[in-house]
């Protein structure tokens, strides 16, 4: 997997959760380590993946994080 686009409003991230663990584990993981706590984590606040692996905050929000599948 390849992070194809990572397009967020700072702020509002900021706003609905921590950024600075966001950033922590973004800085000292690996991307399919990342991805477990994104499932952990962040889905139990209304964070979900779609069938194209774009996880979404609630509409609310603007926090898409877009992979690309290449095998």
């Amino acid at each position: 997997m390849i992070i194809k686009k990572l397009n967020f409003d700072k702020r509002r991230c900021y706003d609905t959760m921590n950024s600075q663990y966001f950033t922590q584990i973004w800085s000292n993981t690996k991307l399919p380590k990342f991805l477990e706590k994104i499932e952990n984590s962040f889905l139990k606040s209304n964070f979900f993946f779609d069938q194209n692996l774009q996880v979404k905050k609630s509409q609310k929000w603007k926090f898409y994080l877009q992979l690309n599948n290449t095998n």
